[in-house]
């Protein structure tokens, strides 16, 4: 018992020092001061130094009373994977403490793993971006405002840890609204005149990857006294890709050149630029970030630059093919089943949510399917039994109707069809109970044995031939009165 007691308080005594890789927390290494950074109106910070913000991150720009999405990029800089993280914005009523409408019951955000050194060594695959979309308030002050976020995660020991992420928001106020940092008194000396992005447009409004789009910015002098002049602004587009030789540019201008010019914005002046570009092809569908240069003058010839971010959701086309259906029999009696099969092939590069399959004619019942999510380039199979319901009057049609969603659950249909015919059975018209009596044995007919199966035989035959020409007398009729109301829409015309 003393040499069991000793080797656990051992292995105790090895895990407080931090010898064992399993009982080391990833948030092991010093704790940031967070007061250190809140005096950086632009510096993101964090309590601890291996879950950081991403090196991607950008300040947004909130403009009063309009939606902006907020982008957070997290980072596991330590060597032990992240399980089972939860992230939830820290919200307030008060708005100089959180500048956004708060309309929803709960903002977390979870996630089964971030990967740490140990699972891979680049940087992107330990990198997580997390999106909300938030309304500013329309009484919200001008400034930066500082957004803090809890992290709650599971680490290698099993163990419960929180970690807070600090970022900030630029918010633009209605006009006189005042600084979020100081008194309009202090404002008034402030000489330096500015230009932010306060919103843009794109055209048409869905941007999809290999598409050319229209983007519009809103460009706003936010000085009350100063114009300013030579107005250069240069968009910059996130640059993607792992490699260093295969990086290449998220957005492309369609003229070749990424920078517009404007003569002069008057005080409290705003004026719209517009620019044609191309997403490219390959793009997850996720939000890319647009940099906004600007560089300008005073009338005094001061030069003077400013930054703005703007971000541009993406998205990718959804598309599936699918299989020939496999329809066991073609022709069924009333009452009777039929097996339609077939496969559902995601062909697209972004996921189909909650595909489901459901089979509409006047002549059949059932065949409803649930297939699920199916990711980029996976399948799903469609195995269902159709049953008659009443006798075909038509070409034998059956539409399939495939509902599927996107992952805003915006719902999309797509109709294909099938052809099933439905006959009332054959035996039942010809033949009554008194007539198949007198064919069951040789002491009722006097008949031999082999002389009885032919005539069943041949019965049977008789009414496959009679279904068979049943079926092409409808489609016959069908057809000709497709034709006959053609004539007619002729005639009328």
């Amino acid at each position: 018992m003393w040499k069991k007691g000793i080797a656990k308080f051992f292995l105790l005594f090895m895990c407080w020092i931090g010898t064992l890789p399993v009982c080391q927390p990833i948030w092991a290494d010093e704790v940031v001061d967070d007061t250190e950074s809140a005096s950086d109106n632009s510096v993101p910070s964090s309590t601890s130094s291996y879950v950081v913000v991403g090196s991607n991150w950008v300040t947004p720009v909130a403009n009063y009373g309009e939606a902006v999405i907020i982008t957070l990029p997290i980072v596991n800089m330590g060597k032990s994977d992240m399980r089972d993280v939860v992230v939830t914005p820290v919200i307030s009523t008060k708005t100089e403490e959180f500048p956004f409408e708060i309309d929803l019951t709960g903002y977390s955000l979870k996630f089964d793993r971030l990967m740490g050194e140990n699972s891979s060594m680049n940087i992107t695959d330990r990198t997580k971006d997390l999106f909300w979309t938030f309304r500013t308030r329309t009484d919200v002050k001008n400034g930066y405002y500082k957004i803090d976020y809890q992290i709650q995660f599971t680490n290698d020991a099993c163990e419960q840890e929180e970690v807070t992420i600090s970022t900030y928001v630029l918010a633009v106020g209605k006009p006189g609204s005042g600084d979020i940092n100081g008194t309009d008194e202090e404002n008034k000396k402030v000489s330096t005149p500015r230009l932010i992005v306060t919103g843009f447009e794109t055209d048409p409004e869905e941007v999809y990857a290999g598409n050319t789009f229209t983007l519009t910015l809103h460009i706003l002098n936010t000085s009350r006294k100063t114009s300013v002049m030579n107005v250069e602004i240069d968009l910059v587009a996130a640059v993607e890709g792992k490699e260093q030789d295969t990086t290449y540019y998220a957005f492309l201008p369609v003229s070749g050149s990424s920078t517009v010019f404007v003569e002069s914005l008057a005080p409290g002046g705003m004026t719209d630029i517009s620019i044609e570009m191309a997403a490219r092809a390959d793009l997850a569908q996720k939000p890319y970030v647009l940099e906004v240069k600007m560089k300008y003058e005073d009338s005094d010839a001061n030069p003077f630059e400013g930054a703005a971010n703007v971000s541009i959701p993406v998205k990718q086309e959804m598309k599936f093919e699918t299989s020939t259906p496999e329809i066991m029999p073609s022709s069924i009696d009333v009452g009777s089943e039929s097996n339609v099969m077939f496969s559902i092939y995601n062909t697209g590069k972004t996921k189909l949510y909650n595909i489901q399959v459901k089979f509409q004619a006047d002549s059949i019942t059932g065949g409803d399917a649930f297939v699920g999510n199916l990711e980029s380039g996976a399948t799903g199979n469609v195995d269902v039994m159709l049953t008659g319901a009443q006798e075909t009057v038509d070409e034998g049609k059956v539409d399939v109707i495939i509902s599927y969603e996107d992952e805003t659950s915006k719902v999309y249909t797509r109709k294909e069809e099938i052809e099933l015919f439905v006959t009332q059975p054959i035996m039942e018209e010809e033949f009554g109970e008194e007539d198949m009596e007198g064919m069951d044995g040789e002491e009722e007919t006097g008949m031999n044995p082999w002389i009885t199966r032919g005539i069943v035989g041949g019965v049977i035959l008789l009414g496959g031939i009679a279904s068979w020409v049943t079926i092409r007398k409808k489609k016959k009729k069908a057809m000709e009165l497709k034709l006959l109301e053609e004539e007619l829409e002729d005639e009328g015309k």
